[in-house]
């Protein structure tokens, strides 16, 4: 009989955990089919990689 009560433990951690991030998975795909690449964002990371973009200038940026 111990051995239903370890599988009857382990099925309901496994459930518990599914509960949680099933739902966290369906946000997070959610989120990143949302994201279209912007090319303000294309130009703004190139102007950062060559570092001529001060950190003033880009929350500026940013901000509006």
């Amino acid at each position: 009989m111990w051995w239903r009560a370890g599988w009857c433990v382990r099925a309901s951690f496994w459930l518990y955990l599914g509960l949680f991030f099933i739902p966290a998975l369906t946000l997070l795909q959610a989120a990143l089919i949302g994201i279209e690449p912007d090319h303000d964002l294309v130009g703004i990371a190139d102007v950062i990689e060559r570092r001529d973009l001060t950190a003033g200038t880009l929350l500026a940026i940013l901000m509006s």
